[in-house]
């Protein structure tokens, strides 16, 4: 198994490689440590809310979105591409072998620019509240959209992989983790 791609190798040696890693695997541990990093950035989002703190709780809710999400979809399309394309069923269709996969490198593209500006916005920004509010809001309808995307990728044509199943119901628990916050922010 290829570790950047998670594809099969024709190589016999690089199969046996006790250094190679299997590309699902570190696709779902991604997977894994994105929920847990998400959920910490909330928590230290509602730490600061519950002190009245709305700007510094706002900058924490857009760095959960950026960091958690952004950051690791952004080593999942650079380092295993394949794999992640394949576990969210899109391998339909594209000839991993003579390329990279065109909807998962536009992916890992918007990810990387959202994960640039929001840093950018953290750092130049910190006692503002409506550059906070508008990447997290940007990021939060972005995400919005892909579990609607994901919704009818399994509704529509039977594609019931596990990210099309949990998508739609971690975006509706991130919209309603963030909108107290950024209610409380705005109005700051």
């Amino acid at each position: 198994m290829d570790l950047e791609s998670g594809s099969q190798s024709s190589s016999s040696a690089s199969e046996s490689s006790p250094q190679k890693v299997d590309g699902t695997c570190m696709v779902r541990v991604i997977e894994i440590f994105r929920i847990l990093l998400c959920c910490a950035g909330y928590a230290w989002a509602y730490h600061y809310y519950s002190q009245k703190h709305f700007v510094t709780a706002v900058r924490w809710l857009q760095v959960a979105l950026s960091h958690a999400l952004c950051g690791t979809a952004v080593v999942e399309g650079i380092w295993f591409y394949e794999a992640a394309g394949r576990l969210k069923g899109y391998h339909q269709g594209f000839d991993y072998s003579v390329g990279r996969n065109p909807y998962q490198t536009q992916n890992t593209l918007w990810f990387a620019t959202s994960l640039v500006i929001s840093c950018a916005t953290f750092c130049a920004y910190s006692d503002l509240a409506p550059p906070q509010i508008a990447m997290a809001g940007l990021q939060l309808l972005f995400f919005t959209l892909s579990a609607m995307n994901h919704t009818y990728e399994a509704v529509a044509h039977g594609n019931c992989h596990w990210q099309n199943i949990n998508r739609p119901i971690l975006s509706l628990l991130l919209l309603a983790g963030a909108l107290p916050i950024l209610s409380k922010a705005f109005n700051v």
